[in-house]
């Protein structure tokens, strides 16, 4: 009598053991879906555009074009954002998420993604290059958009020197 007592007590605390396992890495296994689910998606819409890029050259290759693949990166970073919410130890979400905002050509973003991977992950030089890219594409940006505004016609005669010279003094 008394054995049945103890082996139903031993497999009480089993599973007692076992719940608590499964409740303590519920939020680890809920972001790892997310981050795979993220990363199945960017590699699809490279796969559309016939991208067969590096991962680490995403941003030096420019953003996607076609509204398909760009949809598939809006639902990879809405993944990915969940993935981190659940569980912000997951740093190679954050790397993701970095691509996914270079292909949608949001290089601020892109940074701030990789800035957070390198920060979590500063042994990877694989996070070091990728933040190079993306602050490259984000300067080339920046300087795109001023470009378009101040010269959309393209006749870079109009410009003041200090702009194009940097010296801070028009000619």
């Amino acid at each position: 009598m008394s054995q049945i007592h103890f082996r139903r007590i031993l497999s009480m605390a089993g599973v007692i053991t076992l719940l608590g396992i499964i409740i303590l890495l519920l939020p680890t296994l809920i972001a790892l879906y997310h981050q795979i689910r993220g990363g199945q998606l960017l590699a699809q819409a490279l796969a559309f555009e016939a991208r067969q890029t590096r991962d680490a050259l995403v941003c030096a290759d420019g953003p996607l074009t076609a509204d398909q693949s760009r949809a598939l990166v809006h639902q990879a970073v809405d993944f990915l954002e969940r993935s981190i919410a659940s569980s912000s130890k997951q740093s190679y979400s954050y790397l993701l998420l970095g691509r996914a905002y270079c292909l949608l050509d949001e290089s601020g973003s892109a940074v701030q993604a990789y800035q957070q991977f390198v920060i979590s992950r500063p042994e990877n030089p694989s996070g070091h290059m990728e933040l190079g890219f993306g602050l490259e594409a984000s300067c080339a940006n920046n300087s795109g958009k001023n470009e378009k505004k101040d010269q959309s016609d393209g006749d870079w005669s109009k410009w003041p020197m200090s702009e194009l010279d940097g010296q801070g003094e028009d000619m």
